[in-house]
């Protein structure tokens, strides 16, 4: 009787244990906002049509126009300083160029007794604008520096998985569907640095950071087409959220 006495009140003081930290245990749920610039500075696009002809787009500058992303998230508190957070994310980026089309012939296949083959180089310039749409669910490490202070800073690191929804590429006020040219997945990771402000129901947070994709966003060939250099997700900016505590 007496080892069936400290058996039970050895099971109730574990599951008194197990009830406060269940209790002390908090999920979060919130929103997401970011604004975001891409960090690429170059495009150069070589097409090999033929022998006789070859085609080539260049730009020395990228203009950006302002890019957004919307999120929302679910967090597991791990410790007092360690939060993972997942969720859902629409992210939006943009390039747009003013491009010189640069078109070589060569005619080389000359009948005897012509004049020495020529080239021919033509340069035309384009504008030129891709739309990226894509679907994203992050997986997110969020470390609170000074945990037990409502302000302080924190730092979080993530992979991303996203999928491609839509593509729109504008030349001239022409707009094409783009999206079977580029990749349709794509993976990334993103670091953030800011200042958070905590109480017992909602975390605060407002950083910085920056983001790369581990693969290009163009497909390394197309249609003859090759990318000399290639685009990746790289994207700076900063990043809002407000989450509720549950």
């Amino acid at each position: 009787m007496a080892l069936k006495r400290k058996s039970f009140i050895i099971f109730i003081l574990l599951s008194c244990s197990t009830l406060r930290l269940s209790a002390q245990t908090k999920n979060l749920g919130g929103i997401g906002f970011s604004f975001h610039k891409s960090a690429i500075s170059n495009l150069t696009v070589n097409n090999y049509l033929s022998e006789q002809t070859s085609v080539g787009y260049s730009s020395p500058t990228n203009l950006n126009t302002p890019q957004y992303s919307y999120s929302l998230r679910y967090g597991r508190v791990i410790s007092p300083a360690v939060i993972f957070f997942t969720g859902l994310e629409k992210i939006g980026m943009g390039h747009k160029f003013n491009l010189t089309l640069i078109e070589f012939h060569n005619n080389y296949n000359s009948p005897p007794n012509t004049p020495p083959p020529t080239k021919i180089f033509t340069e035309i310039n384009t504008d030129i604008e891709l739309k990226l749409n894509y679907l994203k669910v992050p997986l997110t490490l969020y470390w609170k520096w000074m945990k037990d202070k409502p302000f302080g800073m924190f730092t979080s690191f993530s992979i991303d998985l996203g999928v491609l929804t839509s593509a729109t590429l504008i030349q001239d006020g022409t707009k094409t569907d783009y999206k079977k040219n580029l990749n349709s997945t794509d993976i990334n990771y993103k670091f953030i640095l800011g200042a958070r402000y905590d109480t017992d129901n909602y975390l605060f947070n407002l950083g910085v950071g920056f983001g790369n994709g581990f693969s290009d966003v163009e497909k390394k060939e197309k249609f003859g087409a090759t990318i000399q250099n290639p685009s990746h997700n790289i994207l700076v900016g900063w990043f809002l959220s407000l989450n509720r505590k549950f």
